[in-house]
């Protein structure tokens, strides 16, 4: 089977989320897309962060009458997991699930820092390959692109300079199919810009799930600071 992994805070889930899950399944074929919001971000503040259990409420509320929504599951393992959100604990995880079946983990292009992820080489080896949400409109090849970022990293962080190095030299023709662009449209909305509404008694229509807008109102009423 196609399993596609899609990790994130989803602080709420918003409409530019619900669009990469419906673009995932449409355009990578998959059998199944695990959606996993992490209990507390590992490199976020943790002041502003919703509970776990409300955020993976919003998201089971968000994809009820998603059209793909037989094919959408919402993961707990982070929540529920003693351990802090790291990736790689993630990873190792679904593929003793699914040791046979090609894994999709999908990042934000932003994400391709890999020295910044806890196990990083072995992320590298455990996912069959990892899709890049193109919001950044990139065009051409994604192995010159692959390429292009981590070598610029690797130049300007000399301590894991062997380490990315590694991955680049990977192999032209294995990485180049390790990469994969999703391209998706546009939409300029981000769970802090959310925030920012709210606290500013703005409007947020059809920027969230109608009943996960009226989860988010009463805690504006609460103030932000009861979050």
């Amino acid at each position: 089977m196609r399993i596609g992994l899609y990790p994130g805070t989803f602080n709420p889930i918003h409409i530019g989320h619900l669009t990469v899950i419906n673009y995932s399944v449409e355009n990578l074929e998959l059998d199944l897309l695990y959606v996993i919001p992490n209990k507390y971000p590992v490199h976020k503040q943790r002041k502003y962060i919703i509970d776990p259990l409300v955020r993976l409420k919003m998201i089971e509320l968000s994809i009820r009458d998603m059209i793909y929504k037989n094919k959408i599951k919402v993961s707990d393992f982070e929540v529920k997991n003693s351990l802090d959100s790291y990736t790689f604990f993630t990873v190792d995880y679904f593929r003793n699930i699914y040791p046979s079946d090609e894994l999709f983990l999908i990042i934000g292009i932003d994400s391709l820092i890999f020295y910044y992820w806890q196990n990083f080489d072995l992320i590298f080896k455990l996912v069959d390959f990892f899709v890049l949400i193109n919001t950044m409109h990139v065009k051409g090849s994604i192995l010159d692109f692959v390429k292009q970022k981590l070598e610029k990293l690797s130049q300007e962080d000399k301590e894991h300079n062997k380490d990315l190095l590694t991955i680049i030299n990977y192999g032209m023709e294995n990485l180049d199919k390790k990469f994969i662009l999703l391209d998706i449209p546009v939409i300029l909305i981000s769970s802090s810009l959310i925030w920012e509404r709210l606290e500013n008694k703005k409007s947020i229509d059809y920027w969230v799930n109608e009943k996960v807008k009226k989860m988010l109102y009463e805690f504006r009423s609460l103030g932000r600071g009861g979050i």
